[in-house]
């Protein structure tokens, strides 16, 4: 089954320093770095896109 599948949307924020940033492309790769240099905690959310056409 053809399937499409992407992140659309970020949301990552510092709880120590309220840094943040919206960048959904590289979000996760971000969040580690300012968590490992800051020694902070950082959350964030992904919002995802998917498409399962069983037609194809």
């Amino acid at each position: 089954m053809k399937h499409e599948y992407g992140v659309i949307n970020a949301i990552v924020n510092c709880d120590d320093c309220k840094w943040e940033t919206q960048n959904y492309k590289n979000a996760r790769g971000l969040a580690r770095i300012h968590a490992t240099r800051h020694k902070h905690k950082v959350l964030g959310e992904l919002t995802i896109s998917f498409v399962y056409d069983g037609r194809k």
